[in-house]
Order: structure tokens, then C-alpha cells, then sequence
């Protein structure tokens, strides 16, 4: 109704002047249909709005060249459904058990699966403005040439989950366990992960601009060979994770713990790894030049060829890592950093940092040694200067 009419009909009712119903584009009450049988249906050229289904059947159902303003599906069942070229407002299923899914060619701007399961679904050549999945059983999910704005994925365990071309401006996952997966070829602008598990997964030839995975523990992922620069990885446990030679240049590895890394080759110039824990990673012809490494722990890791060039690791834990395999180590810090006897690189000394140190020491500021927060804090206040 445009707004001139519904003046008129204020005014009408105000002044309590009869007027005609008809005249008027009032909208239809919303539709609910339960317990009806779809099974093998073929729905084409149809137009739909506010309809809800509850414990129907669609299986073997196929919606073509449709128009959707809002359809909800709540505990419905929807085995080999196929919607082809709709248009699509806003379309929710809530606690649906959904196997072999396709949806080709479509136009959506709200897509929402709440509860319930996907499986065997694939998604092709479709323009979504959003879509947000909480959390629903995901399996087998094949995404192929989607351009996608806003994608949500919130405690969603998820395995064998592929993405393939296309374009996602925003993906957010939060409290999710996703196993086996691959993004290949695909425009990711902004990617955040938070407290996610993640294991088998496979970046390749991805492009964008913000990647994130706080606090996130990572297996076996793949993430070489690509450009990952100012990427944060914050208090995150990577375990044999493989960046040989990406671009991590700014990165943030704060808090983190890599075991068994591959990062040969990689460019981390400027990154953040302070009190990051380093274990039995490769780190040949890596460049950590001027990286921010204080108080870290790099323990059995190997540094041929390396570059730590203004590399800043003072108070770090390097006693088992030979740093004199380092191609380049001018300009390093390593004032109050544990190393092993027979270490040959030279450390230049900081008399300003050592008179520092002396006064922590003798006035002992900061946190009694009995509080629980002491254990986080190491020792020597020159770190913080």
C-alpha cells in the first residue's frame, strides 16, 4: 500500500467515514499448510508469499522459475529437492532433515537453515545476499561458482565442505568443527574464524584482503603459496600446517603455538609472534626480519637460510634452535633470551635494558609472585620497553 493510500485510510478512519475495503492492496494473511504430502511434485511458474510448512513431505520435488517473498519449512522432509532459477526473498528451514539438495541459478537475498541437517547438497551459479547456517548438521555441502555477500555459520559441525570460484565479500564462522574441505579458486574478501576446529582443509588460489582464525585450533590445513598479508592467527594451535612460501608479512601469531609447521619460504616480515611457542617447525629461508618475537619459544626449529634481520627476540627461549644457521641475523635483539652455550651469534649489548632489568629486580613491582596471574608474566620488565 503506497503511503499516499494509507493516509487516506487513517483519515477516512479518523473521521469515521465508511470506506471500501477493495480499494485497497491489503496483503493476504499469512498461509500455513501441516502434514501435507509434496512427494514428486513439480512446482513451476508460481508465486508465493508468507506461506509456512510444517511436517510436510517434498521429497523427489523439483520448484522451477518461482517467486518467493517469504517461505518457512519447519520439520519438514526434503530428500532429492531441486530448486532451479527462483526468485527467492526469504526462505528459512527450521529443524528440516535435508538430503541431496540442489540449488541452480537462483536468485536469493535470505537463505537461513536453522537446526536440523544438510547433506549431499550442491549449490550452483546462484546470487545470495545472505545466508547464515546455525547450528545444522553439514555434509557433503559442494558450493561451485556462488557469489555470496554475507555468510554466517555459527556452531556448525560440518565435513566435506567445498568451495569452488565465485565470491564471498563476507564468511564468518564462530564455534564450528569443520573436517575435510578445500576453497579453491574463490574471491574470499573477508574471511573470520573464531574458536573454530579445523582439520584437512585446503586453501588454494584464494584471493582477498582480511583473513582471521583467533583462537582457533588448525590440523593439517593448507595455506602455502598464498597472500595472507596482515592475516591473524591469535592464540590459535596450528599443528602441521603448511605456509611454505606464503606472504605473512604484518601477520599475527600472538599467544599462538605451531607444532610441526611447514613455513620454508615464507615471507613474515613485521609479524607478531610474542609469546608465541615455536615446536619443531621449518623455518629455512623463512624472513622474520624486524618481527615482533619477545618472550617466544622457538624449540627444535630449523633456521637454515633464514632471515632475522631487527628480528626483536628479547626474553625468548631459543636453546635448542641454533639461530647462527640464519642467513642473516643483523641488527637481531636478543637481550635476556635464553640460548644454548655453544650459540655463536653475537648478542649486542643494551645497557639501558640491563640497568632496567637491575631496577625490576631490586624493587620487585607489579604482580606478587603469589597471585595466579605471576606465571604469565616472565621475567625481566626490559621486555616491555
Amino acid at each position: 500500500m503506497s503511503e499516499n493510500k494509507q493516509q487516506s485510510v487513517l483519515s477516512r478512519m479518523v473521521n469515521k467515514v465508511p470506506f471500501d475495503m477493495s480499494e485497497f492492496d491489503i496483503p493476504a494473511a499469512p498461509r500455513q499448510v501441516e502434514k501435507k504430502d509434496y512427494r514428486h511434485r513439480r512446482i513451476q511458474a508460481s508465486d508465493k508469499a508468507d506461506c509456512r510448512y510444517i511436517e510436510c513431505d517434498f521429497s523427489n520435488a523439483t520448484i522451477e522459475a518461482c517467486n518467493f517473498r517469504k517461505l518457512v519449512f519447519e520439520r519438514c522432509v526434503m530428500d532429492n529437492v531441486r530448486v532451479i532459477a527462483s526468485n527467492i526473498e526469504e526462505l528459512s528451514f527450521i529443524n528440516c532433515e535435508i538430503n541431496q539438495f540442489v540449488m541452480q541459478d537462483c536468485l536469493a537475498r535470505q537463505l537461513r537453515f536453522q537446526q536440523g541437517g544438510l547433506r549431499a547438497s550442491h549449490w550452483q551459479r546462484c546470487l545470495i545476499d545472505g545466508m547464515v547456517l546455525e547450528k545444522t548438521q553439514i555434509a557433503q555441502m559442494k558450493i561451485s561458482d556462488v557469489q555470496l555477500a554475507h555468510w554466517a555459520a555459527i556452531s556448525l559441525p560440518a565435513s566435506d565442505f567445498s568451495v569452488t570460484g565465485g565470491k564471498f565479500n563476507d564468511a564468518s564462522w564462530y564455534a564450528s568443527r569443520i573436517e575435510q574441505g578445500q576453497w579453491q579458486g574463490v574471491e574470499i574478501q573477508r574471511m573470520s574464524m573464531s574458536q573454530c576446529e579445523i582439520e584437512d582443509m585446503l586453501w588454494q588460489d584464494i584471493s582477498g584482503r582480511h583473513y582471521i582464525w583467533n583462537q582457533c585450533e588448525l590440523n593439517r590445513a593448507g595455506l602455502s603459496g598464498l597472500r595472507l598479508t596482515g592475516s591473524s592467527f591469535y592464540c590459535s594451535r596450528l599443528n602441521n600446517c603448511d605456509f611454505s612460501d606464503s606472504h605473512l608479512t604484518h601477520g599475527v601469531f600472538s599467544g599462538s603455538r605451531l607444532s610441526d609447521c611447514q613455513l620454508a619460504g615464507a615471507d613474515m616480515t613485521a609479524c607478531q609472534a610474542d609469546d608465541a611457542q615455536l615446536v619443531r617447525c621449518n623455518l629455512e629461508r623463512v624472513v622474520m626480519a624486524k618481527a615482533n618475537m619477545v618472550g617466544c619459544s622457538l624449540h627444535h626449529c630449523r633456521l637454515a637460510g633464514g632471515d632475522l634481520s631487527q628480528a626483536d627476540l628479547r626474553a625468548a627461549e631459543v636453546s635448542t634452535t641454533p639461530l647462527h644457521e640464519a642467513a642473516d641475523t643483523v641488527g637481531i635483539r636478543l637481550h635476556g633470551a635464553t640460548r644454548a652455550p655453544a650459540e655463536q651469534t653475537a648478542v649486542k649489548e643494551e645497557p639501558v635494558l640491563i640497568t632496567v632489568d637491575a631496577w625490576y629486580q631490586y624493587y620487585q613491582p607489579g604482580i606478587p609472585s603469589d597471585s595466579p596471574l605471576s606465571s604469565h608474566v616472565l621475567p625481566g620488565g626490559s621486555r616491555n620497553v
